[in-house]
C-alpha cells in the first residue's frame, strides 16, 4: 500500500487521517502539545510542584467589543488544533485565525463540545465519562487564538486544547466554516504489486520482498505446514 502524500494540510486531509490506519506508519512532521487550565503556580519541581488548582486559569484576558474574553490558547502556525476537552464547559468560545480581529467561528462552548453545533455532531463531539470532547481539526496557516467569554461561569472552567505545530514550510489551509461541512475522508492510494523472490532451503521457502520508496506493510503472514 503506497502512502498518500498530501500536498497541503486541510480539514479534509486531517479528517482522513483520523480513520486511516496507514497514517500510523507515516513519519510525523510536527510536534504535539497542549494548552490547558493547569495551575500556573506550579513552575518547577522546587516551586509549587504539586499545586492543584487546575481550573479557571488562562493565558491572559482581553476586551473585545466591550466584553471580556479569556485566552485559552494562543498558537503560532503552521499548525492545527486536534482536540478540545472540558469537564464543565461554559461561556461562548471564539476562534480567531491568522491574526483576525473578528472571530471567524464562535459558539456556546458547552453546545460545541456536546455535539449540538452542526456539523460537529456525534462521532466528533460528545459527552463521556463526565467530560465533553471535540475531536475535529481546526488548521491554521499562521496562528489561532481561542477565547471564552463570561456569558457563563468560566471562573472554574477546566479545559484542554490539543494541537500540532508543523515544521516550517508546511502548507496549511486555514479552517473555513464552509469547509467543515464539505470535509470528506481521504481515499487510500491503490496497492502496488510487490516483486517476489524465493527459493527452498532445507524444505523452507525463502522469500524477499523488494520495497522501495515510501510504503506501508499492512499485513505479514507466515504459514508453517
Amino acid at each position: 500500500m503506497l502512502l498518500l502524500l498530501v500536498a497541503s494540510v486541510t480539514v479534509q486531509s486531517l479528517l482522513g487521517e483520523m480513520s486511516s490506519l496507514d497514517r500510523l506508519a507515516w513519519p510525523a512532521n510536527y510536534t504535539a502539545a497542549q494548552s490547558s487550565s493547569y495551575d500556573r503556580a506550579s513552575k518547577s519541581p522546587t516551586v509549587e510542584w504539586f499545586a492543584n488548582g487546575d481550573a479557571g486559569k488562562y493565558l491572559r484576558d482581553e476586551v473585545n467589543d466591550g466584553r471580556t474574553e479569556h485566552v485559552m490558547a494562543d498558537l503560532k502556525g503552521p499548525g492545527t488544533v486536534t482536540r478540545i476537552w472540558s469537564a464543565n464547559p461554559a461561556g461562548r468560545v471564539r476562534f480567531y485565525f491568522d491574526g483576525e480581529t473578528k472571530a471567524r467561528f464562535e459558539a456556546p462552548l458547552g453546545d460545541l463540545l456536546r455535539g449540538r453545533v452542526a456539523p460537529f455532531g456525534d462521532a466528533h463531539a460528545y459527552e463521556a465519562a463526565r467530560g465533553c470532547n471535540l475531536y475535529f481539526p481546526f488548521p491554521y496557516a499562521k496562528s489561532l487564538k481561542i477565547t471564552v467569554d463570561d456569558s457563563g461561569d468560566v471562573r472554574g472552567l477546566y479545559y484542554h486544547v490539543g494541537y500540532r505545530t508543523y515544521s516550517a514550510g508546511t502548507r496549511v489551509e486555514t479552517f473555513e466554516a464552509t469547509s467543515a461541512g464539505l470535509a470528506v475522508p481521504v481515499k487510500p492510494a491503490p496497492s502496488r504489486q510487490l516483486r517476489r523472490e524465493g527459493r527452498s532451503l532445507l524444505g523452507v521457502q525463502e522469500m524477499t520482498l523488494d520495497l522501495r520508496g515510501q510504503a506501508v506493510v499492512r499485513e505479514f503472514v507466515v504459514e508453517v505446514g
